[in-house]
C-alpha cells in the first residue's frame, strides 16, 4: 500500500485541463501504482482542489484513505475533530510540528513528503 501527498500553491489557475489532468493522475496512482492513502495539508487552493477530486474519486475506489495533516493545534476537541472527519478519514499532527512556529507549514509538508512514496 503506497502513499501520496499533495502540496501546492496558495492560489492557482483552476482550469478544466488542470482538473482533468489531476483526475487522470489520481486514478492512475490508485489503479497502476498501488496508492491507497492520500495526505493533505491546507491553506492552498491546490490542496482544496485535490481534496475535492480525491473525494469524488473515492466514490469509485472506496478503499482509499484521506488523511489531513495539521500544522497547528496538537490537541483538538471533539467538535473540531468531527468537523475535519466530514472531509477526511483521519487527522494527525506530526510530532515536532508544534515547536516549529512560523515554519510549521514547511515542517508539516516535509513530514508529508517523508511519509509518501
Amino acid at each position: 500500500m503506497k502513499t501520496c501527498c499533495f502540496i501546492g500553491h496558495r492560489k492557482i489557475n483552476k482550469t478544466p485541463e488542470l482538473i482533468e489532468s489531476l483526475k487522470k493522475t489520481v486514478i492512475d496512482l490508485i489503479e497502476n501504482k498501488g496508492v491507497k492513502t492520500f495526505l493533505f495539508g491546507s491553506k492552498s487552493e491546490f490542496d482544496d482542489l485535490c481534496l475535492h477530486i480525491v473525494t469524488e474519486i473515492k466514490k469509485q475506489f472506496n478503499d482509499i484513505t484521506l488523511i489531513y495533516y495539521r500544522s497547528s493545534y496538537p490537541h483538538i476537541d471533539n467538535s473540531y475533530k468531527e468537523y475535519l472527519l466530514k472531509s477526511y478519514d483521519q487527522t494527525i499532527m506530526p510530532k515536532g510540528i508544534e515547536m516549529a512556529g512560523k515554519a510549521s507549514y514547511v515542517e508539516r509538508n516535509q513530514k508529508m513528503i517523508d511519509k509518501s512514496d
